[in-house]
């Protein structure tokens, strides 16, 4: 289904501006090579960013990627705009908006098999709550609208992360993630995840995953 390879390198600057304002900008030169298409893309992707934590509780951010040449599948031009406020500590509420000139296409081949690992949409909001329910749990609940060429489709999606420590520096990793169609035309999906972590301190850390996702 799938044979390709991608070459990436990449440098990111980040500089405090004062008053809660940081700035961030990236330069990434990438290569992929579509053995089955016989294709080659050669993209440069700029990226700049401006995050505003005006108070502990709340911040802002607005992101831009833009090609300078023709794009990779996985990175189109696009704009993405967030902001959270906490309102426990223990519970968080975001929101999200993505502005794309293109879907995103994994390049893994996983869409060929009939499992997306992201919606093939050009606008995707999302606005949720995500809580931690202890040291070790998390629970994110959001409703979702991903605007395709076939139209528009909104779901109610709840998640929930788990952190099963085994050792002083190895752990297993859970995730499991629901969405109920709201509206539009596509199916609900069931998906989660397992991993692997080794963590040692600040310096390292190595993680084996699988995920899955069941649709239509």
């Amino acid at each position: 289904l799938v044979d390709n390879t991608r070459q990436t390198v990449g440098a990111r600057i980040t500089q405090s501006l004062g008053g809660g304002l940081t700035a961030t900008g990236g330069f990434d030169e990438r290569r992929l090579k579509d053995a089955l298409r016989q294709t080659e893309i050669q993209s440069q992707l700029l990226s700049g960013s401006l995050r505003w934590s005006p108070a502990r509780r709340f911040s802002a951010s607005i992101t831009r990627e833009h090609n300078l040449q023709e794009f990779d599948p996985t990175y189109p031009n696009q704009t993405v705009a967030g902001a959270q406020l906490d309102i426990t500590p223990s519970a968080r509420l975001f929101a999200t908006q993505r502005w794309s000139a293109a879907p995103i296409i994994p390049i893994s081949g996983v869409e060929a098999g009939g499992l997306l690992a992201s919606p093939l949409s050009t606008r995707e909001t999302a606005v949720g709550v995500m809580s931690n329910l202890g040291p070790y749990t998390g629970l994110t609940s959001r409703y979702q609208v991903d605007s395709t060429i076939n139209g528009t489709d909104s779901f109610a999606v709840i998640g929930a992360t788990a952190r099963a420590p085994l050792h002083r520096t190895l752990s297993l990793d859970f995730s499991i993630d629901s969405g109920t169609p709201l509206a539009g035309t596509k199916t609900g999906y069931l998906g989660g995840g397992v991993a692997l972590a080794y963590l040692k301190g600040d310096d390292l850390r190595m993680t084996a995953r699988y995920e899955t996702r069941r649709g239509n």
